[in-house]
């Protein structure tokens, strides 16, 4: 699960997700999702990648975006830990 991680850490990257794919099941839980991060999640088909962002700067809806390239909108904030904490947990 990565939380506010927004994948622009070359470093950190080599190690967490060579080539930028996701080998284990992920969640990413994100205000805005990088450029990278949307590489990350499009590369690891075949892996089950979940992130949550916002909609956008303005609208703080979730869009829900899948590694199978399914993406849905939701009413709640998933994407920040208090909204995950009372719409998941």
């Amino acid at each position: 699960m990565f939380m506010g991680y927004g994948f622009n850490d070359d470093h950190l990257e080599q190690y967490l997700c060579p080539d930028l794919k996701l080998t284990k099941p992920t969640v990413i839980m994100t205000k805005e999702l990088s450029d990278n991060a949307l590489k990350a999640i499009a590369h690891s088909r075949g892996t089950q990648v979940i992130a949550l962002s916002a909609v956008s700067g303005s609208d703080p809806r979730t869009r829900i975006s899948t590694s199978d390239g399914e993406e849905i909108i939701v009413d709640e904030e998933l994407w920040h830990l208090d909204g995950f904490n009372k719409g998941v947990i």
